[in-house]
């Protein structure tokens, strides 16, 4: 098959959409197919040191990317249009695969549908706008909103095919009036050589490691009052690593604080994130309550590479939650609730054996489930399937739990 796929960040770009689309261009290159990657130029978050995949990119000359609100939109703006001009230009295609950097990116996809008769996946990283809401920035019932929300809606429902991160996020699309034999849960993964060994047995000090993007959709409230809370005692420890809009905020509580259970650390590049993941005794994962669906954190599956076991700060219909209750693979809290968490980490303190012990029910189940070279090849298998008509695979929870589609997807007539 002839396959183009479309994203602002590609290799060597470091950004997790770019690590995910590499992993999987890799696989269907690898599978045979001529694959086409339109991308923006690198420079979001460091290269890649791997070796170019055996890909044809198209880089679309776009703005640099920026965290600005102002800079960023036009960065996206940018690539938008130079990514239409390729596409114009594309000519026969079998598939079309659209991430969501930049919002909106499936309408070229659609173009794509119907200038070329290409099948048009739509692969879901975040759902925008509803993040938008989620967090506050947009007013549920605004013109802006309401229209952002129908282009969205129509653009999902014209595309052939619909990949979903999570059960959460499927459940959300279909609320939206997305056909439900459209689309499939495939969860993100990550890669079994992360892995350095169990957790160390010690009664010393927990450590706790919150690793990547602290952002809007992120709950930070709860873990400053059990920071708080735990101020006095000298075994938990938690460490901050990476940066986010509630980064900076989260540096000034615990300095107008004064609390000494907390470092933080630097951006970790890809080439050291299994020593800084296997650092730690426990690592930290957070959602927003009204977030589950729009954002489905990816953080987890990192984290049971290295067989460490997941706190989840966030609500009982998110994935994470889904995760940790299906594996017994760590465990959940609500949001707001700072006594369970401190009751929690109190706990866990004096229990190193169960830290290692849901450790390495996280190991156990991530090379099962979430290694990166059975989710690609999952992946793969699922286009194929897709674009020669025959009942897709409808896979949850990151495993191969068969579903039937109540119906095929439609393609199009002169494919």
């Amino acid at each position: 098959m002839r396959i183009a796929v479309f994203n602002q960040f590609y290799w060597p770009d470091q950004a997790a959409t770019s690590q995910l689309l590499t992993d999987l261009t890799r696989q269907l290159a690898q599978d045979g197919h001529e694959v086409i990657v339109i991308c923006g130029a690198p420079g979001y978050a460091g290269t890649d040191s791997e070796g170019r995949p055996p890909v044809t990119i198209r880089s679309s000359p776009s703005l640099p990317f920026s965290r600005g609100a102002v800079s960023r939109l036009a960065s996206y703006f940018s690539y938008l249009t130079s990514a239409a001009w390729r596409t114009l230009m594309l000519g026969r295609v079998d598939v079309v695969i659209t991430m969501t950097t930049p919002p909106m990116l499936s309408l070229l996809g659609n173009l794509a549908k119907t200038l070329h008769g290409a099948h048009h996946v739509v692969w879901e990283m975040d759902m925008y706008p509803e993040i938008g809401i989620d967090v506050g920035m947009f007013q549920p019932r605004s013109l802006l909103t309401r229209t952002l929300l129908t282009i969205a809606h129509r653009s999902r429902n014209y595309a052939d095919t619909v990949w979903v991160l999570g059960d959460c996020m499927r459940q959300r699309i279909l609320s939206a009036g997305c056909a439900p034999d459209r689309v499939q849960v495939h969860e993100n993964w990550s890669y079994a050589d992360l892995y350095s060994g169990p957790v160390a047995s010690s009664t010393d000090r927990l450590k706790l490691l919150y690793s990547g993007n602290l952002g809007l959709s992120h709950d930070v409230a709860t873990l400053q009052g059990g920071l708080v809370a735990l101020r006095h005692d000298p075994r938990i420890l938690v460490q901050i690593a990476g940066g986010g809009s509630k980064r900076a905020s989260l540096e000034t509580f615990v300095r107008d604080q004064h609390l000494s259970n907390v470092e933080f650390l630097p951006y970790c590049a890809k080439r050291d994130l299994g020593r800084v993941l296997s650092s730690a005794d426990i690592g930290l994962v957070t959602l927003q309550n009204g977030c589950e669906g729009a954002v489905v954190p990816s953080k987890v599956y990192g984290l049971m590479a290295c067989g460490r076991p997941v706190l989840f700060i966030g609500p009982e219909r998110a994935t994470p939650a889904t995760v940790i209750r299906r594996f017994n693979c760590g465990w959940r809290v609500e949001c707001g609730d700072v006594d369970g968490l401190t009751e929690l980490l109190t706990l866990l303190a004096g229990r190193p054996d169960l830290v290692q012990e849901a450790g390495a029910r996280a190991r156990a189940a991530f090379l099962e489930h979430y290694d990166c070279d059975r989710a690609v090849k999952r992946l793969s298998q699922s286009l194929e399937e897709c674009v020669t008509e025959q009942t897709p695979r409808v896979i949850s929870s990151g495993h191969e739990q068969a579903e039937r589609a109540s119906a095929l997807l439609s393609t199009h007539s002169n494919r």
